[in-house]
């Protein structure tokens, strides 16, 4: 009985796995638009490096079955299913082929979010709500942020912690230096009022750029300048 009990529970568990990913599909197919494959395809076609004669064939393959359709990917349908995620993995391959990518490293402010990224609005993002205001009208805290390395961006996306502020705050205004070794940023001190800080790009070296005792002063949206200074 302690078996097939275990086994009904096992099965079901199974079948919630397929039920979500046959949704996930659907949602996706749901959000395709070989329209908008193809301008993104022309656009990098313009690009020196960029293989076009490699690509196009598989951009008409994708506007082949988006024109065909997917009916009864709500059904479970198995041959739909497999088109669709066909359809899905052409799409992610073209639009992941710019050369741009060639380099596999890109510096992000990352920010971990629960629900509906898609409802998300940039208050939940680090920054103001609006276009009248500025840094200081943004959230001070509540985030699950930090300054993070991407790699292998073709593949299994990885992901290197370079910083990640303690106190909750969001990490905004990122700024690559010139020589790509460091990283001028806003964040909340201590005191939760906005500063610059700066850390190297191997994740040491942080710290605080501006010193003022005044408690009135903020200070955001820094720059590098060539002589070294800061605006």
């Amino acid at each position: 009985m302690k078996k097939l009990l275990s086994t009904i529970v096992l099965l079901t568990a199974f079948i919630g796995v397929i039920a979500q990913s046959d949704q996930r599909v659907s949602s996706d197919v749901a959000w395709l638009n070989a329209a908008n494959v193809r301008m993104a395809f022309e656009d990098m076609r313009k690009i020196k490096e960029y293989d076009a004669a490699k690509y196009e064939p598989k951009v008409k393959e994708l506007e082949a079955l988006c024109s065909r359709g997917f009916a009864g990917i709500d059904t479970g349908n198995k041959d739909a299913l497999s088109l669709a995620e066909k359809a899905l993995a052409l799409k992610r391959e073209i639009l992941m082929s710019n050369p741009l990518l060639d380099g596999d490293q890109i510096i992000v402010g990352r920010y971990k979010i629960n629900g509906d990224a898609r409802k998300v609005n940039t208050g939940a993002l680090g920054t103001q709500t609006n276009n009248w205001s500025n840094q200081t009208s943004a959230p001070r805290g509540g985030f699950n942020a930090e300054i993070a390395e991407l790699s292998n961006l073709r593949g299994e996306i990885k992901s290197r912690t370079i910083y990640k502020p303690m106190n909750g705050s969001s990490v905004a205004d990122l700024l690559l230096h010139w020589d790509a070794d460091k990283i001028l940023f806003s964040a909340t001190d201590e005191k939760k009022r906005w500063n610059v800080f700066e850390v190297k790009t191997d994740g040491t070296g942080f710290h605080k750029v501006i010193n003022s005792d005044e408690p009135d002063l903020e200070f955001f949206d820094a720059t590098y300048l060539p002589d070294g200074r800061f605006v």
